[in-house]
C-alpha cells in the first residue's frame, strides 16, 4: 500500500487526471454540494452552480467537460478538489490482497469457508507417545 506522495510523479499526474475525471463526472451528473465556509468559497459555489446550469444546456459530455475545464476558476476548482481525493486515498499493487469489512455479509464467510464445520471445532490432542 502506497499514500499519494509515495507515487513516482507520472503516477501521480495520472491519479490526478483520474480523480478530476471523476470529479467532473460527478458534476456533470450531479451539480455541485458544497458548504461555504467563508466568502471565498461563497463565490466559487456560485461560479460552480452557473457552470452547472450552463453544461445542462450542452448535449454532449466532450461538450461539458471542455465548457468546465475552460473556465481557469472551475477548472482550478475541479483539480484542487481531484488533488483532495488523491491524497485522501490508497494505492495498492495488484497482488495486494484488500479486503473491505463493510462488504462482507455473515452468510459469504460461512458459504466460502472451505474448512468443514466439524474441523473448527477445538479438539483435545492426545499423544499417542503415553
Amino acid at each position: 500500500m502506497k499514500l499519494f506522495y509515495q507515487l513516482d510523479e507520472k503516477t501521480q499526474n495520472e491519479v490526478l487526471h483520474h480523480c478530476a475525471n471523476i470529479v467532473m463526472q460527478d458534476m456533470i451528473d450531479d451539480g455541485v454540494k458544497l458548504e461555504p465556509l467563508n466568502d471565498e468559497e461563497v463565490s466559487l459555489k456560485e461560479k460552480l452552480e452557473n457552470a452547472i446550469r450552463h453544461i445542462k444546456t450542452l448535449s454532449t459530455r466532450e461538450e461539458k467537460t471542455n465548457y468546465l475545464l475552460g473556465d481557469a476558476i472551475v477548472s482550478r476548482a475541479i483539480y484542487d478538489i481531484a488533488l483532495e481525493m488523491a491524497k485522501g486515498a490508497f494505492f495498492h499493487d495488484e497482488e495486494e490482497l484488500v479486503i473491505y469489512p463493510s462488504t462482507l455479509k455473515q452468510e459469504d464467510i460461512e458459504e466460502e469457508n472451505l474448512l468443514p464445520e466439524s474441523s473448527l471445532k477445538k479438539t483435545k490432542k492426545v499423544s499417542h507417545l503415553n
